[in-house]
């Protein structure tokens, strides 16, 4: 198994699902490390890592080479590794946005997304990212952890809760 498996993540306790006014408050007092997951799904997320370091060298190789398409090698290990690419124009300002796979708990009706690249994203780039992937109809709110509460610190990513504006449910 990668080294990476023997690495100890840290996970707050699970507090709950919070609401669109909690998670607000929580981002505007920088108090991240009240978010954590439904027990189930962050039993779900160790078992991926778990998984997946079966075959890559670290999850950040994992996300490199499968989110953000970065070439791939195996290391002596017999581990898949991602390499630089020789030509990074593709990857320049590019991002990579989705509904994060093992999100924080949320009420009803709020998505928890994550925003890939290859580049350093400030909170800006990451809610015009949501905005144009979602348009104007959703409610956004963007945050990036610090990074002893990374769990994949060497790729760069930021964090979105959406919803959809009340007026129009």
């Amino acid at each position: 198994m990668a080294a990476e498996a023997e690495k100890s993540l840290v996970f707050s306790d699970f507090q709950g699902a919070y609401t669109w006014s909690q998670i607000l408050e929580i981002i505007e007092h920088n108090e991240y490390d009240r978010f954590s997951r439904f027990p189930e799904t962050l039993e779900i997320y160790k078992a991926f890592r778990e998984k997946t370091l079966a075959s890559y060298a670290t999850i950040a190789d994992f996300v490199r080479i499968n989110t953000l398409k970065f070439p791939s090698t195996i290391d002596s290990n017999g581990f898949l590794v991602s390499e630089n690419p020789k030509d990074w124009s593709w990857w320049k300002g590019r991002t990579f946005a989705h509904p994060n796979d093992f999100p924080y708990a949320t009420a009803g009706g709020i998505v928890h997304w994550v925003v890939w690249s290859v580049d350093p994203l400030t909170l800006e780039d990451t809610e015009k990212v949501l905005r144009n992937e979602l348009g104007s109809d959703y409610d956004i709110v963007v945050f990036e952890n610090p990074v002893y509460r990374k769990t994949i610190p060497d790729v760069s990513h930021t964090h979105g809760f959406v919803r959809k504006k009340p007026e129009l449910i």
